[in-house]
């Protein structure tokens, strides 16, 4: 079986940078998607859990700021529940294929995720530029590095959360007047940062997991092929 990537067939170069992993056989391109969820099932609960946990304690944090916090501490509460519901999810065994429940977890965990940028932007209560920055840190390296997502989604979930972000604080932030701008480029430099590294992350892990679903597809291949060899010798 030809074990190429698409990117040699796929037209046009952003549909080539989309594909160039994929395998020109649709049937091995859906084995191998099975064989990353199985993989990656572990994974995603403890991520998912790890989530609740921030959230909770981000929770706590905005809880001692006071009674004008309440929405986005009821939120990020929401939030953690959501999460810790999604890992528990995800770790059951009653005979759903993890092929399809993992990406459900997924992206509700990535709507979430938006849900507690849209809670905790600056415009809720006009503060510091970097009011909100570390929930947009933490979800994009989340969609890239622990979320069996695709690239192009992780990549423009990195885009448009940080996009909103800093339009919000350019808006209304007034905390710091003399210092906006100094904030909202160190904002600017660390979102670059946390997507650059995500997206290489992200190219790594699923280069390694696809090299290593090839490798045991190549050995489970010769080994029916020596048996076959061994029943005509028979």
């Amino acid at each position: 079986m030809d074990h190429a990537v698409k990117a040699m067939t796929a037209r046009g170069p952003l549909a080539r940078l989309v594909t160039r992993r994929r395998f020109e056989s649709a049937e091995l391109e859906e084995l191998y998607a099975r064989y990353a969820c199985k993989l990656q099932r572990s994974s995603v609960g403890s991520a998912l859990a790890l989530w609740a946990v921030l959230a909770a304690a981000l929770a706590a944090v905005e809880a001692t700021r006071g009674w004008r916090r309440a929405p986005q501490v009821g939120v990020l509460s929401i939030h953690a529940v959501l999460c810790s519901g999604l890992a528990w999810w995800c770790g059951r065994t009653d005979g759903v294929a993890p092929e399809r429940r993992l990406p459900r977890a997924c992206w509700l965990a990535l709507a979430g995720g938006g849900a507690v940028l849209a809670a905790t932007l600056p415009a809720w209560s006009p503060g510091a530029a970097a009011e909100g920055a570390v929930h947009v840190v933490w979800a994009v390296f989340a969609a890239y590095a622990l979320l069996p997502v695709g690239a192009p989604v992780a990549a423009a979930f990195g885009i448009v959360l940080p996009t909103v972000h800093t339009i919000a604080a350019a808006l209304v932030a007034h905390r710091f007047p003399y210092h906006v701008w100094q904030q909202m480029l160190g904002n600017v430099v660390v979102f670059v940062c946390v997507n650059v590294v995500g997206a290489l992350m992200h190219s790594l892990m699923e280069t390694a997991q696809r090299r290593a679903f090839l490798d045991t597809r190549n050995c489970i291949a010769a080994r029916l092929d020596m048996e076959d060899e061994n029943e005509k010798l028979v």
